[in-house]
């Protein structure tokens, strides 16, 4: 069967018109972004649609893993499978095992290209991929690894971030406003 493109999945699926396809398209010949953040960045489409149809397009599960839980058994047993030296250079994880059946998470289709060098490894295992956010992701190598994905914030990470910059703009407001009585001149009073 033909695989469908991004923007076709999301036309069809009645979540952007041609029109915002034709600007993110024009868009990302000027940048390095793919087109899904592109139209995330607009605001055209939200986290999940992205994922749905990534979902659709490389006919990957897309599952949000907001109920991901973990004991020390089956940490020990999903991490010595795949490492996370492995799992940090491939975005891969394992989530979950049940008998000989292996469930791994990626937040990037591509990486489901891996599963094949994992299951010569594990010829014995059968493994399937599902697709999660980047965040969720990294939130999952931490629960798993203990420690942060390099490279990748967690939703709690931004959230922070976030609320750091908020506190940011109202600090600089305060500091602007203290200038302004302080310094009773402006540029055009500077000599050269």
């Amino acid at each position: 069967s033909k695989q469908l493109y991004l923007g076709q999945i999301l036309i069809k699926e009645g979540i952007i018109d041609d029109n915002k396809l034709k600007t993110a398209l024009q868009e990302q010949r000027h940048r390095a972004d793919p087109l899904g953040s592109i139209m995330l960045q607009k605001k055209y489409i939200t986290r999940n649609q992205l994922y749905a149809a990534l979902s659709r397009q490389y006919n990957i599960p897309y599952q949000e893993l907001d109920s991901f839980a973990v004991d020390d058994k089956q940490k020990l047993r999903l991490t010595g499978i795949v490492g996370p030296r492995y799992a940090e250079k491939h975005l891969i994880l394992p989530i979950y095992m049940e008998g000989n059946h292996l469930t791994l998470a990626v937040s990037h289709p591509e990486a489901a290209r891996i599963l094949q060098d994992l299951k010569t490894v594990y010829g014995h295992i059968r493994m399937n991929c599902i697709l999660t956010t980047e965040e969720k992701l990294a939130e999952l190598f931490e629960t798993l690894y203990g420690r942060p994905l390099k490279g990748v914030k967690s939703a709690s990470e931004k959230k922070f971030q976030a609320e750091d910059l908020d506190r940011m703009e109202i600090d600089l407001e305060e500091s602007d406003a203290r200038l302004d009585k302080i310094v009773p001149y402006g540029i055009s009073d500077m000599e050269a």
